[in-house]
Order: structure tokens, then C-alpha cells, then sequence
């Protein structure tokens, strides 16, 4: 059975995976400062 979702369109997961690559680096960034303020 073939599942709706699955069938996107090439920009959507372009775009889909664009904001998944944001979102991972902006909290990287903020783990990052987090550690950074809890060592000083």
C-alpha cells in the first residue's frame, strides 16, 4: 500500500531538508554555548 506522504514533490524535500539542516546547526550552536557558559 503505497503511503500519500511519501510521495512529495522534489523542492518540498529540498526544502524539507534545508530547515532539518538549520534547525540541527542552530541547537548544535546552542549546545555548544551552553557547554562553553557551564566550563567558564
Amino acid at each position: 500500500m503505497p503511503d500519500e506522504r511519501i510521495v512529495v514533490l522534489p523542492q518540498e524535500l529540498l526544502v524539507i531538508g534545508a530547515a532539518v539542516k538549520t534547525g540541527m546547526v542552530e541547537a548544535l550552536r546552542k549546545t555548544l554555548l551552553v557547554l562553553l557558559l557551564l566550563k567558564n
